[in-house]
């Protein structure tokens, strides 16, 4: 794919001016050691290489445990860095609020004053793995008559705002794994890599099954999101109950499209997408409500004691993003390029937040994962993080098993030709590319570019770093995907036909033209279906044959 070189944009954020002078200055040296480290690196990543020396490395760095430790630790370890430079990390939005409740002054700040008394609140073990003792308060007040003491007492738990307006898809929540890699400290080498989506949902006592009107993007029963639905989006208020957020927040109607290009649809017509009192879009006719039946994902309202439950449905982003770009939600490449541009960012900030903290050892690499989440805006939550072994980053599914391996494999050799030779990575930039490993933050690109400023959190995050929903909406209008994939499947399949017909269409008699063509066309045309996702048509081969020796006579008989 394309990787960007120059951004306007990026230049004007950053303020920094291009000098060929200082990018090549240390050109000779950094070439040196190429022939060799290429040679060494072989035995790792080259055709016979071995990477067991990674057994020998330690998946612990010293000082971490702000990024890696428990959800304490990290909550607080942020709090802490965006405070040293002037700012409040809750009033950011790039995560939750959080608050914890085993520290008097956070607790205190919570119960009087912090955290918007109207809001759900979700109360975490800081040691909770996979949603484990994990509940929902529904008032700030219920939390209050257990914990509003705020005795100093061993960390136990933690307060985190609750997300309602999560993002549906195929009918479930999703949280979205991502793995963050400090490969060396000697010097500093931080990457980000994609994980996979996993499927999450909540119980509670008050649980019904969703009405059909309430349906979500990504039903298998129907496509939700065609082009008159998406238009339809544009002229009605898609954006819930609340205000645009920033006043730049672009009005849909005027940034997406203009008011005469949007088709009349009458309330019970079938382009209509009224709001209903959630927010969801109503996109099914009610011809065939009784039809669908959807899976049950949420309560009608949720009350306190509710808790949440991981879902077995994995998939990697690569899916996920192709699913929701058929059915126009998001451009085709909104996981390379919005998604991964936002986390990135968050990757960058927590390594600078414990940068200060790490020790520099030989030997030594650490890996974590991350959590996130979208809302129904389109708003990209950080969740929190956490270190984790290599071999328990991606669950043991089908669905996993290649991008477990690749990601393996790729992590192994990343550390290790990284510590061997880290010469040979001078020249690797913010951005660039091992595998499908992103490099996050180099110390060697600071030292080579000569930045001699310190990294500012809240100069980073003040700015609202979000894509709004209105934007991605016209993306995926203009990219169009489901359109231009199925013009590429009908292109693919009429290519071979028109190939094998240039041979066939010379035989003498019709029975032959037949027999040689027949073949091709019903090959194609499976695989045709297969990637559309349609039923087969009785008579589709025997029809394309008829229609190609019509046109064939037609032409003879113009010729003759």
């Amino acid at each position: 794919g394309f990787e960007m070189i120059f951004s306007e944009m990026e230049e004007e954020r950053s303020q920094r001016a291009y000098n060929p002078c200082q990018e090549f200055k240390f050109n000779r040296g950094y070439t040196i050691p190429l022939k060799l480290a290429n040679r060494r690196f072989a035995k790792y990543s080259g055709a016979g290489g071995r990477t067991d020396k990674l057994k020998t490395f330690k998946n612990l760095i010293s000082g971490s445990k702000g990024v890696g430790g428990h959800k304490g630790e990290v909550i607080m370890n942020q709090k802490r860095f965006f405070a040293k430079y002037k700012c409040n990390r809750d009033s950011l939005r790039y995560t939750p609020e959080a608050y914890l409740l085993y520290d008097p002054k956070d607790c205190n700040s919570f119960f009087n004053g912090g955290g918007v008394a109207s809001s759900m609140w979700v109360l975490k073990p800081v040691r909770a793995v996979g949603g484990k003792g994990v509940k929902l308060y529904k008032t700030k007040e219920e939390l209050q008559s257990i914990y509003g003491s705020c005795q100093k007492r061993a960390p136990d738990f933690i307060v985190q705002k609750f997300i309602p307006n999560r993002l549906l898809f195929a009918n479930k929540w999703w949280d979205m794994k991502v793995f963050m890699l400090i490969a060396n400290t000697s010097p500093h080498f931080v990457l980000y890599h994609q994980g996979y989506l996993r499927s999450a949902k909540i119980h509670s006592t008050g649980m019904v099954k969703p009405k059909v009107s309430e349906a979500v993007v990504g039903s298998d029963s129907e496509q939700l999101f065609d082009s008159n639905s998406l238009l339809a989006m544009a002229k009605n208020d898609v954006f819930g109950e609340e205000a645009p957020e920033p006043a730049s927040t672009p009005n849909v109607e005027e940034d997406f499209v203009s008011e005469a290009d949007i088709p009349d649809t009458d309330s019970d017509g079938e382009g209509s997408n009224e709001k209903n009192k959630k927010g969801t879009l109503n996109v099914f006719n009610m011809e065939e409500a009784d039809e669908i039946t959807l899976e049950k994902w949420e309560p009608d309202e949720y009350n306190t004691g509710s808790i949440w439950e991981l879902g077995e449905t994995f998939w990697t982003f690569e899916d996920w993003q192709d699913k929701m770009a058929k059915e126009n939600a998001i451009g085709s490449r909104y996981a390379d390029s919005i998604f991964d541009t936002y986390v990135k960012k968050v990757v960058n900030m927590l390594f600078h937040s414990v940068r200060d903290d790490l020790n520099r050892t030989k030997h030594a690499y650490e890996l974590f994962q991350l959590n996130f989440a979208i809302d129904e805006k389109f708003v990209i939550h950080y969740l929190g993080s956490k270190s984790i072994d290599p071999e328990e980053s991606f669950p043991n599914t089908e669905e996993l098993k290649e991008k477990k391996a690749n990601f393996l494999e790729t992590l192994a050799g990343l550390i290790l030709e990284h510590h061997d030779t880290p010469a040979a990575f001078l020249r690797m930039k913010y951005g660039d590319s091992y595998g499908e490993w992103r490099v996050a933050f180099s110390e060697m690109e600071e030292h080579q570019m000569g930045y001699t400023g310190t990294y500012d959190p809240c100069a980073v995050f003040r700015r609202n770093l979000m894509v709004t929903k209105g934007s991605i909406y016209k993306n995926a209008w203009l990219h169009n995907y489901a359109e231009k994939r199925h013009a590429a499947n009908k292109r693919e399949m009429n290519k071979y036909i028109t190939n094998k017909w240039a041979t066939c269409k010379h035989r003498p008699t019709k029975d032959m033209i037949s027999s040689c063509i027949r073949n091709t066309i019903s090959y194609r045309y499976k695989i045709y279906i297969a990637k559309e996702g349609i039923e087969y048509q009785d008579g589709y081969v025997e029809n394309r044959i008829r229609d190609l020796i019509a046109r064939r006579e037609a032409e003879n008989k113009g010729g003759g």
